[in-house]
C-alpha cells in the first residue's frame, strides 16, 4: 500500500491481523485504538511520518516487522502491551517511543535511528537484542522502568548507551 499522507490502515475496533504487507507513504502507516490483541507480521513499513501508532487498551505483537525511514517507528500511548519479536527498527527519527506503554522486546535489533527507544514512564524488558548505532540507545523518562535479561547487546550509540537509568538485570530464563 502506498499512500500520500492521511492513515494506511487504521484499525478502530477488534482485532487487526496484518501479515506479507508493505505499507509506505503515510503520515501514519498503522493506527490501533482499543483494538482485541492484534497482529502485525512480516511487513514493511517504511517512509510514514508514524509507521506505527498504538492507542490505549491495545494489546499486540509486532513479528519479523521491518521498520525503516520513518519519523517514528512505534509510538505506544497509555494502557498497552505490545511484544516486539525478531522485528529491525532502522534509519527512523525514533525507533520506539513509550508513554506509559509496557515493550517487550525479543530478538529485535534498534540501529541506526536518532533515539533508539523512548520511555516516558513505561515499562521495557529486554530480551537478546540489540541496540547500536543510534544517537542515544535509550532514553529512560521519569517514571520508567527497564528490565533486562542478560544477554542484550548495548553498545555503539553515538551520545549515550542508556540514559536516565539502567537496566535491571534479571539474568537468563
Amino acid at each position: 500500500m502506498t499512500g500520500s499522507g492521511g492513515t494506511g490502515i487504521d484499525a478502530q475496533r477488534g482485532t487487526l491481523k496484518v501479515t506479507h504487507c508493505t505499507v509506505q507513504g503515510y503520515a501514519t502507516g498503522i493506527s490501533l485504538a482499543q483494538t482485541a490483541p492484534s497482529l502485525i507480521a512480516d511487513t514493511i513499513v517504511t517512509d510514514n511520518g508514524t509507521a506505527i501508532i498504538l492507542a490505549t487498551d491495545v494489546a499486540a505483537t509486532l513479528n519479523h516487522v521491518l521498520l525503516f525511514g520513518n519519523q517514528t517507528g512505534v509510538e505506544g500511548a497509555t494502557e498497552l502491551s505490545l511484544i516486539i519479536a525478531d522485528t529491525v527498527a532502522s534509519n527512523n527519527g525514533t525507533g520506539f517511543s513509550s508513554g506509559l506503554a509496557s515493550f517487550v522486546f525479543v530478538r529485535s535489533t534498534i540501529t541506526k535511528n536518532t533515539m533508539g527507544i523512548f520511555s516516558n514512564a513505561g515499562n521495557l524488558t529486554l530480551a537478546n537484542s540489540t541496540i547500536t548505532r543510534n544517537g542515544t540507545g535509550i532514553l529512560l523518562g521519569t517514571g520508567s522502568a527497564a528490565t533486562s535479561f542478560g544477554d542484550n547487546h548495548i553498545k555503539g550509540n553515538f551520545t549515550a548507551e542508556v540514559k536516565g537509568g539502567i537496566p535491571t538485570n534479571i539474568g537468563t530464563q
